[in-house]
């Protein structure tokens, strides 16, 4: 079943603030933190991709700009905040690993559901 762009979205917002809340919990105990970046992050893509196309080249480039946007304020938040700091070398070998990482799975990602898409004559929803 194909469901409409604002059930899709509502669906990913209530997910989103499920997850960023689970990270704040888990890994770095503090309230709301990942729930704002996550949500910064998510009115980003929405804005870069109301603005640009959908293809493979738009959501790697979208997704590593995410990535960066994540980990550069949450460094500099949790500096901040007083937690545990760690290098600016740390920051760019963690940013280094993840181009890769974030490109890798982007990539499977969407050729893996652009193909069962076409094999499911799965039609988008606007």
């Amino acid at each position: 079943m194909v469901y409409p762009k604002e059930t899709i979205s509502s669906i990913f917002l209530i997910i989103l603030v499920i997850f960023g809340w689970l990270v704040d919990v888990v890994y770095t105990n503090t309230f709301l933190l990942n729930i704002s970046l996550f949500y910064l992050i998510y009115k980003f893509s929405s804005v870069f991709h109301f603005f640009l196309p959908y293809n493979l080249f738009t959501i790697n480039v979208s997704n590593l700009l995410g990535v960066f946007i994540y980990h550069i304020l949450s460094f500099i938040l949790l500096s901040l905040l007083g937690f545990d700091n760690y290098s600016w070398m740390m920051l760019a070998k963690v940013l280094g690993c993840n181009i890769i990482m974030t490109v890798v799975y982007t990539t499977v990602s969407y050729l893996g559901i652009y193909f069962v898409r076409e094999r499911l004559d799965l039609k988008e929803v606007k």
